[in-house]
């Protein structure tokens, strides 16, 4: 080779290097913001794809919490079912004489109240404060009638006073 075809090639032995330089900077001014903007829709999609766990679980926790508070719903429905109503007070005096009457006692200075709440629960009631008077037993018979009222009644309270003479103390719940 000639010089003067050396010289030619010098020249233009510029060109295609510059030509590789850019074939091979270019893929990398396109290809890594490309990539990285790849890396980051990877990371938001894992991101969200726990997320979307995370709601899958506790929509599982609320379906289950939804599940109990109905079946406590259907409690408080059935037990409130129990209560008698609120004008079933006199039914309920009646039957107290009655029971004390079978049991051959004497009530004296029956009182009754009514409250909203029992032991710090929304459950309307009445309470009852009666003097009883009788035997140990005709007390003990007319306990246990009272028990066996078909009305929800919860005797609170029995103190022995003087002889005879007890004071009982109870609790019905209502409508």
């Amino acid at each position: 080779m000639n010089p003067n075809e050396i010289k030619k090639l010098k020249k233009l032995s510029v060109l295609p290097v510059l030509f590789i330089l850019i074939l091979f900077c270019l893929p990398s001014f396109y290809i890594l913001p490309e990539q990285e903007a790849c890396e980051s829709a990877v990371n938001d999609m894992e991101a969200s794809i726990k997320d979307a766990r995370k709601a899958i679980e506790q929509t599982s926790l609320i379906v289950a919490d939804e599940k109990k508070f109905n079946d406590l719903q259907s409690v408080i429905m059935k037990t409130e079912a129990l209560f008698p109503s609120k004008d079933k007070l006199p039914d309920l005096i009646d039957e107290l004489h009655l029971i004390a009457a079978e049991s051959s006692i004497s009530l004296d200075n029956v009182h009754y109240r009514f409250s909203d709440t029992y032991e710090n629960i929304d459950i309307p009631s009445y309470q009852f404060d009666m003097r009883v008077a009788g035997d140990y037993s005709s007390v003990r018979n007319f306990i246990t009638g009272v028990e066996k009222i078909s009305n929800p009644t919860f005797i609170t309270e029995i103190l022995l006073g003087e002889g005879t003479v007890y004071t009982v103390k109870m609790r019905a719940p209502i409508k």
